[in-house]
């Protein structure tokens, strides 16, 4: 880790910051198929929020307003 506290609020930051840096483009501009509904960021913290608290896709999906299918997806991806 470059520069943090240790805190958790660093740690996702930083997390989310490397993510970025290697899917931001194609994130927002998919070669194929439709754009995401969720924000590259977003959907870091929908992944890391179900896997951390174990909730299934579904249950993340409604928390975070968008389809089952979708939040499984963004687990495949990222």
């Amino acid at each position: 880790m470059k520069g943090g506290t240790g805190r958790p609020s660093d740690r996702l930051a930083d997390l989310i910051g490397r993510v970025c840096e290697i899917a931001d483009e194609e994130w927002e501009k998919p070669p194929v198929g439709r754009p995401h509904v969720l924000p590259l960021p977003t959907a870091v913290i929908a992944v890391l929020f179900g896997l951390r608290h174990n909730m299934s896709d579904e249950v993340v999906a409604g928390v975070f307003g968008c389809s089952q299918a979708r939040v499984t997806r963004y687990h495949q991806i990222l």
